[in-house]
């Protein structure tokens, strides 16, 4: 894994391409993070094995994302970070698993 030293706040975001994805994405590329964004699971596997990010913003439950092996890999690799689940109101049982495994 490249530990690239990064002065901006470093963020994934594992979403499904959609207008919602794009105006999250911007807003916050507006506020000065740094934004990388992976379409399904095996793209944001790829990125945490090849970067260093401070937090991770994913669907719990997409087509192609597994979010709680997404959440499971984030933490192997840093255990401090941060991340926010983005889930239906279906998924409420997934989200307290979620929470859960931090």
């Amino acid at each position: 894994m490249s530990e690239k030293r990064h002065t901006q706040p470093r963020l994934l975001v594992v979403l499904p391409e959609s207008q919602q994805a794009r105006a999250l994405i911007f807003y916050l590329e507006q506020r000065s993070y740094e934004v990388l964004w992976a379409h399904e699971g095996q793209s944001a596997y790829d990125i945490l094995d090849a970067d260093a990010v401070d937090a991770l913003i994913y669907a719990l439950r997409e087509k192609r994302i597994d979010g709680l092996r997404v959440q499971q890999l984030a933490h192997k690799r840093n255990p401090a970070i941060c991340a926010i689940a983005i889930a239906g109101p279906e998924d409420i049982e997934l989200g307290v698993e979620a929470m859960r495994q931090g």
